[in-house]
């Protein structure tokens, strides 16, 4: 209610310290924070960015991207100031580390902080995201996407489920043997580091898919074994407005992903590199959780192996190294906000990539 121009759901609490100070601040007064750069592409921070670039002059953006400047704040740190003014013909002095840079020393962030700024139009930063790139790489970028359709056109994509206790809910193979899970109510799992460019290593992990409209004495083997932790299962948030059904996993996230499609992509929500993987549902069908997103077809225009091949190219890894979301120790995000907007083209090399993939 106190700051409705900027207010999100999950927004971060500097947010509001940012509008409050912009707010006390005198005109053409100048603000500095430092603060975690997590603003410059968060979806949460939509509101915060449509309101700095309507209502301030942003002066200097410096983004450390890998680099932790402070000791046991374990945040990829931010330095920004803006002049409380209309933004006008505003350019921006901008400088970015780059993503091989880990550490730098006293000496180091001297010599960076004093190396020559790229010069960003204020007019050239968007809500949606604020790139802070050069003009050479801001017109790479507008040709990789010209005559594109955001990937989003071409498939559907979401999360995996939520088990709500994977230590319970996933087992191995040794314990399907010694506890003699019934099979219908297994499925194979794959974890994050089980996914690699194009292909998946199914390491004999299974997940027991207990849904919650079974009716779980039929399966008295896996009864027998989840009623061990029945007291733990009851704690999960979502059995708590139904524990009669505390045997069930708790979210069957894109439940159609799973059961609907012949074939889906799958890739990590955070890797240090593009890996998308191919499985083909009417051999294994591998059930992931929330760290792997998933991609099924949705146009025919654009086959799902053609798809695969440009995810894992070069050219497609390059871009969201210099275009997407960075995390902490140079992994980067590979959810449905990062994924929806890949420019997908389809060209004369199209053949040629299926017959490759």
């Amino acid at each position: 209610k106190m700051f409705p121009e900027i207010f999100s759901s999950q927004g971060n609490i500097y947010f509001f310290f940012i509008k409050e100070s912009i707010d006390i601040l005198k005109k053409e007064g100048v603000l500095i924070f430092i603060n975690e750069n997590y603003y410059l592409s968060s979806k949460n921070a939509y509101l915060l960015r449509k309101y700095l670039l309507e209502n301030t002059s942003l002066l200097l953006l410096i983004n450390f991207r890998n680099v932790q400047l402070f000791e046991n704040v374990n945040t990829l740190t931010l330095i920004n100031s803006f002049r409380k003014a209309l933004p006008q013909a505003n350019t921006i002095l901008s400088r970015t580390i780059a993503d091989s840079v880990k550490s730098l020393d006293s000496e180091g962030i001297l010599n960076f902080l004093s190396s020559l700024p790229n010069l960003i139009p204020q007019k050239n930063l968007h809500p949606k995201q604020w790139l802070l790139i050069s003009g050479a790489k801001s017109s790479l970028k507008d040709k990789i996407d010209k005559d594109s359709i955001p990937l989003i056109q071409c498939v559907d994509m979401g999360q995996g489920m939520t088990s709500g206790n994977n230590d319970v809910f996933i087992v191995s193979k040794d314990m399907v043997s010694e506890y003699g899970f019934e099979n219908e109510l297994l499925r194979k799992y794959i974890k994050t580091r089980d996914i690699k460019p194009y292909s998946l290593l199914f390491r004999d992990l299974f997940l027991i898919y207990t849904e919650k409209n079974i009716d779980i004495d039929k399966y008295p083997r896996t009864k027998k074994y989840l009623t061990r932790y029945k007291e733990l299962l009851l704690k999960r948030f979502e059995v708590k407005s139904d524990p009669s059904r505390w045997f069930a996993i708790s979210v069957q996230r894109n439940k159609s992903f799973f059961e609907n499609y012949d074939e889906k992509i799958l890739t990590p929500l955070y890797s240090k590199g593009n890996k998308f993987a191919y499985d083909d549902c009417k051999i294994n069908n591998y059930f992931v959780l929330t760290d792997v997103y998933i991609l099924v077809p949705k146009s025919k225009d654009y086959f799902l192996k053609y798809l695969l091949g440009l995810l894992n190219s070069k050219l497609c890894n390059y871009y969201i190294a210099s275009f997407g979301k960075l995390k902490r120790d140079g992994y980067y995000e590979y959810s449905k906000n990062t994924l929806s907007q890949l420019p997908i083209k389809k060209d004369d090399s199209y053949e040629q990539i299926l017959i490759l993939v």
